[in-house]
């Protein structure tokens, strides 16, 4: 058995509940989780992280054992861990009206092509708009294999950080450009309507402008496997890690305050990869607060984030429907308890129901045991 890591548990259980706070602002009330609602959309940061992280260490492990990736495996993994919860969750959303939180749905081929996150308009097609991000990983899974075959045998230590502080470079400038053309005259309009629908299409949802999270967990993953040295140094500063790690995010915090501005959609991004990343490593570290974090429950919460994540939007808009006919005062604090209740008992049905089963029978066929969510993976 391989020994599940709750440090990243416990990550992975704050991203979901990030996501579900920022969720729970926009389509129920405002007077719960403040703040953190506000700036709760960096869970999404922190899933990427982590999935760059997780993803990569797989790969790097196999590259090291054979010199290449079994590329039918590695999209079976994938295939069995993703499609039958997002496929389950995505007919749902088309067959019951109800589903629907907001706007329309997107068309039904940029959902089964994991291009939804192209030119996406929330405002129009914001059903199920949240899968836009698994649309980001789904790209990413799709090239990542053979881009490390390729990159892997030709990088020493140099020209790795080259090539990860070109990326980030990269992604500032580009974000820069598409700010300047797209969004800055709308942004010299205060109250223009457009200005959000525009920022997110534009620069929140494409994935060639949400790299700097995913190259952070693939770099964090290539210093494991590849620089012995420099982990064992690193590993054993957990907790500066983890004070940088918040310093780092509190300035991001005050960034993102001017949302649609030029600063924030430059650099905010990056600032989140960085915090984020840094976050990582003091839980994988070997010592300090994060790395000693040993409450089992937040395992309970990993286990459910990716169902959690597919339905929590459309029960809290459920939710609201019927808290509202039961004349429930939004101010109580029996609100938020039973929208989170009803979206917990969504996605473990989810899970027992269709996630779980198709793990089992992925383990089965590949004559292996699960390693989702744990530090392998």
């Amino acid at each position: 058995m391989n020994p599940r890591s709750i440090p990243l548990d416990f990550l992975r259980t704050l991203a979901i509940f990030l996501v579900f706070t920022s969720h729970f602002r926009i389509f129920a009330k405002d007077l719960w989780f403040g703040r953190l609602g506000d700036f709760g959309w960096v869970g999404v940061d922190l899933f990427f992280v982590l999935s760059g992280f997780l993803i990569s260490t797989q790969l790097f492990k196999e590259i090291k054992k054979t010199g290449a990736v079994s590329f039918k495996i590695f999209y079976i993994r994938r295939g069995f861990r993703i499609w039958p919860n997002y496929f389950f969750v995505l007919a749902i959303y088309f067959l019951i009206p109800a589903f629907i939180e907001r706007g329309r749905l997107a068309p039904l081929w940029k959902f089964l092509t994991f291009t939804q996150n192209f030119g996406l308009d929330y405002t129009a097609t914001g059903a199920f708009s949240h899968a836009w991000s698994l649309c980001v990983e789904e790209q990413f899974y799709l090239i990542l294999p053979a881009l490390l075959i390729l990159l892997v045998p030709r990088l020493h230590f140099k020209r790795a950080i080259l090539l990860f502080l070109g990326v980030i470079v990269f992604e500032i400038m580009l974000r820069t450009v598409v700010w300047q053309n797209w969004v800055a005259e709308l942004y010299a309009n205060e109250h223009h309507k457009g200005l959000s629908r525009v920022f997110f299409r534009e620069i929140y949802y494409p994935t060639y402008c949400r790299l700097d999270s995913l190259a952070t967990g693939t770099g964090i993953a290539a210093v494991v496997q590849f620089c012995p040295s420099l982990w064992v140094r690193l590993r054993n500063h957990g907790n500066i890690c983890l004070a940088c790690a918040t310093l780092v995010l509190t300035v991001s915090y005050f960034i993102a305050e001017d949302e649609y501005g030029l600063f924030a959609a430059s650099v905010g991004y990056t600032a989140n990869a960085v915090a984020f990343g840094l976050l990582l490593i003091a839980a994988i570290s070997s010592n300090g607060l994060l790395a000693n974090f040993r409450f089992r429950w937040v395992t309970v919460g990993a286990n459910l984030a990716f169902s959690f994540y597919l339905t929590h939007k459309a029960m809290i808009h459920l939710c609201k429907g019927w808290l509202a006919n039961l004349s429930l005062d939004p101010g109580s604090i029996l609100y938020p308890l039973f929208i989170l209740t009803v979206c917990l008992l969504s996605s473990t049905l989810l899970y027992f129901l269709v996630e779980k089963p198709f793990l089992r029978w992925r383990d089965r066929f590949l004559h292996q045991e699960s390693l989702h969510f744990s530090s392998s993976n």
